[in-house]
């Protein structure tokens, strides 16, 4: 199914809809699930979502107006005509979202999240996956997961023209620790065999600190996929020790050996950096240096790099000194639990 499969005339419904979409961490593989990569190798990601959600919220209206708000940037548009949409400004995903589905009535689409944006969580597909979940809800369409990822992966990458890979709309839609896998033509989410106490004491081994800086991914892919295309090959070799290790991470989760998880984290990292210049800066370093210092076994910024967060996996029994060293450096912890829902309407 393609965005303009959807084209219905049918109008919103009278009773307002909400959607939750979580986010994500992805512990390795990113950069895998550019087409660049993995239309010649085939790409992994191993990633979780965590209680941390993009909400919208559609109502219907009884013109042709469009009528976008959001509580992250405290902002409100307004389009005369919902059948005449541009996809420009804050508000360019949303409103391809809402364009993919041709509607010819008019609707109020309210957001918030609970995270900041460029944090490198996947916020941005999870707002892609969360409106189409709503507005397809409002019109009584039951969407499965990955029908809903890619519809997403196609308005954000094939309409929208960015420069992103795949992982974050699977995640989000699917819900829950993954295996991702991607190829050409398909991609098959794969739920790993962790129960919920395995899942407890990962939360506990896993830390975010917000570095203090958000960032636009969008130059970092775009390079990296320039490189990848260009069959660059240190950039190709690096991404293969990258999937290569996220396929050692698979065991290392389901055996809950977390030592061993960061290690692996930590050797990712080191080649990731290597990709671009810009992933990493001297103020991530220095985090991530203290972070080590005082007991993480390893870490990585949480998407394509230049701020957002800081991911680490540390023994429970360091986690305080880790928290006092790098709160002594500016960074902020976010706590959060892993959940297994991938996006759904709120009951």
């Amino acid at each position: 199914m393609s965005p303009r499969d959807l084209a219905r005339e049918t109008p919103f419904a009278s009773a307002p809809i909400i959607s939750r979409t979580p986010v994500r961490i992805s512990f390795g593989g990113g950069g895998t699930d550019l087409e660049a990569y993995y239309a010649r190798f085939g790409g992994l990601v191993v990633s979780a979502t965590i209680d941390k959600f993009f909400c919208c919220m559609v109502s219907s209206r009884k013109d042709r107006k469009l009528v976008i708000s959001s509580d992250d940037y405290g902002l409100t548009e307004e389009c005369s005509d919902i059948t005449d949409l541009d996809t420009e400004g804050v508000f360019g995903l949303i409103k391809a979202v809402v364009r993919s589905f041709k509607l010819h009535v008019g609707g109020h689409i309210h957001t918030a999240s609970d995270i900041p944006p460029g944090s490198g969580l996947g916020l941005s597909g999870a707002a892609t996956v969360g409106t189409i979940k709503a507005i397809s809800s409002m019109l009584g369409r039951r969407l499965s997961a990955g029908v809903i990822a890619e519809l997403a992966s196609a308005i954000e990458i094939d309409e929208m023209g960015r420069p992103i890979g795949r992982q974050d709309q699977f995640a989000c839609a699917f819900g829950g620790l993954n295996e991702i896998r991607f190829e050409p033509g398909e991609t098959v989410v794969k739920r790993l065999a962790i129960d919920t106490k395995g899942l407890r004491e990962l939360a506990r081994w896993t830390m975010l600190f917000f570095t203090g800086k958000s960032r636009d991914s969008a130059s970092i892919l775009r390079e990296q996929r320039s490189k990848t295309e260009a069959r660059h090959q240190a950039t190709v070799a690096y991404l293969h020790e990258i999937k290569e290790y996220a396929e050692r991470m698979i065991p290392a989760l389901i055996s809950r050996d977390f030592m061993r998880l960061g290690e692996l984290v930590d050797l990712s990292w080191r080649a990731k950096r290597q990709i671009v210049s810009s992933i990493s800066s001297p103020r991530i370093e220095s985090l991530y240096r203290a972070a080590r210092q005082n007991g993480a076994v390893g870490g990585k910024i949480t998407g394509a790099g230049g701020g957002g967060f800081l991911m680490l996996i540390c023994p429970p029994d360091r986690t305080a000194v880790v928290q006092a060293a790098l709160e002594e450096l500016g960074g902020r912890r976010l706590r959060f639990r892993f959940v297994s829902r991938g996006t759904h309407l709120a009951s």
